[in-house]
């Protein structure tokens, strides 16, 4: 069975949003052609999508050093667990479909949360000389994005998506 993960990525409806009315048409269609799929939706703006911040970026630094998880403060082992479990989603799906509005010429930050449980040293990519190295393969993704103007896949929300 394919699993799809949908990432909604704006806070309106498909009535208040052509970002989301494309997000709606497209898990319409999928689900009528592919009914065994496993179709998972994540919605950013309403699901618990942890952004870096101070918490995580001791309790990393503190599992580095060697301290136990379990030592770790209570809202860093919440945070933590939590976005490797977006990890772990993210890495079991075999489509993704990632669906968002441009605003001030870019995704919104609660989006760039998410994308960050995808970019993860050692895991889905990988440093080199020449620079950074994509770890998976296999995965699609389709990204769903309205404009307020004509861009042509180049305003600055596409080509990072694109990059990531």
């Amino acid at each position: 069975m394919t699993t799809l993960l949908m990432v909604k990525g704006h806070p309106k409806t498909a009535e208040q949003s052509f970002s989301m009315k494309g997000f709606d048409k497209f898990l319409e269609v999928y689900r009528a052609t592919h009914p065994d799929d496993d179709v998972q939706i994540i919605d950013v703006f309403h699901d618990d999508v942890p952004e870096i911040d101070d918490d995580m970026m001791t309790g990393w630094a503190q599992l580095q050093s060697g301290i136990a998880f379990t030592d770790l403060s209570t809202a860093a082992q919440a945070k933590i667990t939590r976005f490797n479990e977006l990890t772990e989603q993210f890495m079991a799906a075999d489509k993704i479909v990632l669906a968002n509005p441009l605003w001030n010429l870019m995704i919104p930050t609660k989006v760039k949360a998410w994308i960050d449980t995808t970019v993860i040293t050692g895991k889905t990519l990988k440093y080199t000389a020449t620079g950074a190295v994509g770890l998976v393969s296999g995965k699609k993704l389709l990204h769903i994005q309205a404009n307020g103007g004509i861009y042509e896949g180049n305003d600055p929300a596409s080509r990072y998506v694109k990059d990531i």
